[in-house]
């Protein structure tokens, strides 16, 4: 089997703020290594699926792991991912993980275990979402439903063997959440000091108490 760890991304500042967490940079920079590295250890080829202006600074991230690059094309979401997972097909993977950035790499050798089988596979997220899709063929119709944001996707992959599920990190609320989760072990750490920084700079603009406030000269 040739698989392909298909990663369906915005550079990580692009994630943070169009999920207003703009302080999570580090943490969604931290799962794009992890999901290389993953690649690499599982022997699965790492392919990036991103709009041109997001491949410097992926690129960037774990520059020692050789990876692939797709330009996202559709006009809705699913087209999109339908048409990088055709793409990923044609250049002779036999199998493809589909996943994005807001979840870590988690029971890969298990995925990885069925797909070789023949067996397509799907790891639902907690909230309702999902983690990443394992494919056999490209699907092309199947994923072109998908829409953003639909929390009720697992009644469209009901002939998918299903992979244990994490929390995907769509919101700041989700973070409590993670901190739950073996499979986010190692990766929130990223997240101390870009919120430490946010306090101070939040103290920083709070005015002093009159009392406190130097003499006028």
């Amino acid at each position: 089997m040739r698989p392909a760890i298909l990663l369906f991304a915005r550079s990580p500042e692009r994630e943070a703020s169009a999920k207003r967490m703009r302080f999570a940079a580090p943490l969604f920079r931290a799962l794009v290594a992890s999901w290389l590295d993953a690649a690499r250890r599982f022997e699965a080829k790492p392919v990036i699926a991103c709009a041109a202006e997001d491949r410097e600074a992926l690129a960037s991230i774990a520059p020692e792991i050789e990876r692939e690059w797709i330009e996202q094309r559709g006009t809705t979401f699913g087209e999109r991912v339908a048409s990088v997972t055709n793409e990923a097909f044609a250049r002779g993977f036999d199998a493809v993980l589909l996943a994005a950035i807001d979840a870590p790499p988690h029971d890969l050798g298990e995925a990885f275990a069925k797909l070789a089988a023949g067996t397509p596979v799907i790891s639902p997220s907690r909230d309702g979402g999902i983690n990443f899709i394992g494919l056999v063929q490209p699907e092309a119709e199947l994923l072109a439903q998908l829409e953003l944001r639909r929390r009720d996707l697992r009644e469209q992959f009901a002939s998918f063997s299903v992979v244990r599920g994490s929390i995907d990190l769509d919101d700041e609320s989700a973070i409590a959440i993670a901190r739950t989760d073996r499979a986010w072990r190692g990766l929130l750490p990223a997240l101390r000091p870009a919120k430490h920084h946010s306090r101070v700079v939040a103290q920083s603009r709070t005015p002093l108490p009159l009392a406190s406030r130097p003499p006028p000269a």
